[in-house]
């Protein structure tokens, strides 16, 4: 499966896979896994055809390239986002958060406003962040710290040394997408911007889904079928 998606993915972005050196001259057996095939193809033509066999693999392999494209223009993100998405909101004790997080056995959670318009979203990484302050404790004993100071704090303070709430630990500057987007305007953003989880909304700007990259690989893999 991930072999069949890498080749997808290369396709979908311009590449080949496995990487392979462009073809310039008169293809011979050793030179392309499909010279053969193409040798054998002119062949059955009794008329001249005046195209050598390396011009005409790769106006095969464009061919394949802009049809792929097409395929993954059709694939909206709306049919392979995980919805409902689970999220928190800005108020959220850690305690809480990172329960979710636990239970659900995901990394990350959209954070969401009395709109329900994504402002932000936090991690694991956010949290192991924040436990790592105390270096006189272990980091389990940091970590639940971190969690019951939370929990029993009644009011949020964004300038208290000890945060209690999500929007304490949240990352603010986020990628997300629209769930009338498709599959190849993700290509960029998963293979550039180092995303993992990035949360879907729809044209009132309010989240109705996450895209993974698990998700995304799936529907590559089943685009290719």
């Amino acid at each position: 499966m991930l072999v069949l998606a890498g080749v997808a993915y290369n396709r979908a972005t311009g590449k080949t896979y496995p990487h392979q050196v462009p073809i310039t001259t008169k293809l011979s057996a050793g030179d392309d896994g499909n010279s053969k095939e193409i040798n054998e193809v002119l062949a059955r033509y009794k008329e001249f055809i005046d195209i050598n066999p390396g011009d005409l693999a790769n106006i095969i392999r464009d061919v394949e390239f802009h049809a792929y494209q097409r395929k993954l223009r059709s694939i909206l993100c709306s049919t392979i986002m995980s919805s409902p998405a689970t999220y928190v909101e800005l108020a959220t004790p850690l305690e809480e958060a990172w329960i979710k997080l636990r239970k659900n056995h995901i990394k990350s959670l959209p954070v969401v406003d009395k709109n329900h318009q994504v402002v932000g979203i936090v991690t694991l990484e956010d949290f192991l962040k924040y436990a790592a302050v105390n270096f006189d404790k272990t980091f389990g004993q940091r970590l639940i710290g971190l969690m019951r100071h939370s929990f029993s704090r009644a009011s949020v303070k964004p300038s208290d040394t000890h945060p209690n709430a999500v929007q304490q630990i949240m990352q603010k500057n986020i990628q997300v997408i629209s769930a009338n987007c498709n599959a190849l305007d993700l290509v960029a953003i998963f293979e550039g911007a180092g995303h993992h989880h990035l949360p879907v909304t729809n044209k009132h700007h309010e989240l109705v889904g996450v895209i993974t990259q698990a998700d995304f690989v799936r529907a590559i893999h089943g685009s290719i079928k």
